[in-house]
């Protein structure tokens, strides 16, 4: 319970510093871009649910004396004093049918919320790069441009348009770092949410929302040379996918690559975001680190 009010406070008060848009300059750049698109409604293709059918019965409510039902009393003395043979096998072939059926329906129960509200993966990657990668912020509008996020086919071009393009550019990467959740469907939106605002409440002003382009707001010159530019992917999955610690340039790439083979089918939704996002905006390696801890340097 106190884990639950944490998280609710958390995420009003990310909500209210994203809407009040009164990010500190210290630690925020002053563009970014977004990609975003799903849902976390699983389409009814991809489940079906248990058929009920009869199971073999072994007549436990047939009754044989007055429809009565097989009953303790009228064959306790043949359990108890060697007698009816026959009479015992039946009451315990009917015993067994109801413990077997009993068995049976929690099977199915327990199988139908696994398929209502399966686990979900949440997974976030971030990737810092020296600014000599401008051209990816390029190639990040022009998918924005061409993908469409609110399709299957259009999530995954998205991811892998942008796990390629990250992996061209080894020679740029300076910090990363993973996370994994894994939690019921119908929290998976929450925990969604969570992520993506606080890496959304990073920036004063998004100047690039899927294919809308707005004209940044006062003056997006940093004072300081800028040195980074950070790619943020957040995704949420039915794949039991799993992602390294990053401590070397290779769990970057094999993250990157994890992210990529994510199929159509198991992508709910996505955020691509990145930071800065205009032309003149900068990004400096205090204002990466302070907003961003968990980076890990390579």
């Amino acid at each position: 319970m106190v884990k639950r009010f944490l998280r609710i406070f958390c995420l009003l008060a990310l909500v209210s510093l994203l809407t009040l848009s009164q990010v500190s300059p210290a630690w925020a750049a002053r563009t970014g871009g977004r990609i975003s698109g799903g849902s976390f409604r699983m389409p009814t293709s991809t489940y079906r649910m248990p058929s009920r059918s009869a199971s073999p019965g072994y007549g436990v409510n047939r009754g044989y004396y007055g429809g009565g039902g097989i009953g303790f009393p009228v064959f306790t003395p043949f359990f108890f004093f060697g007698g009816g043979g026959l009479f015992s096998i039946i009451l315990f072939l009917g015993i067994a049918g109801m413990m077997v059926q009993a068995v049976q329906r929690f099977q199915e129960q327990r199988q139908e919320q696994a398929l209502l509200n399966p686990t979900v993966t949440v997974a976030q990657m971030q990737v810092a790069l020296l600014a000599q990668a401008r051209s990816l912020q390029k190639e990040l509008a022009q998918l924005a441009q061409n993908c469409n996020p609110n399709t299957g086919k259009g999530r995954v071009e998205l991811v892998q348009g942008l796990t390629l393009a990250l992996l061209r550019h080894p020679e740029y990467w300076s910090y990363a770092a993973t996370s994994i959740e894994k939690v019921p469907l119908n929290q998976a939106e929450s925990e969604f949410n969570r992520l993506a605002l606080r890496v959304r409440a990073q920036v004063q002003q998004e100047t690039l929302v899927n294919a809308t382009v707005q004209t940044p707001s006062g003056n997006v010159h940093g004072s300081e040379p800028g040195e980074y530019i950070l790619v943020t992917l957040l995704l949420a999955t039915t794949t039991p996918i799993k992602l390294p610690v990053i401590q070397t340039l290779a769990d970057v790439k094999n993250a990157l690559t994890v992210l990529g083979s994510v199929g159509a089918d198991d992508l709910l939704a996505l955020e691509i975001l990145w930071a800065p996002q205009a032309e003149g905006d900068t990004l400096t390696q205090t204002e990466l680190v302070t907003a961003n801890p968990l980076l890990r340097p390579l």
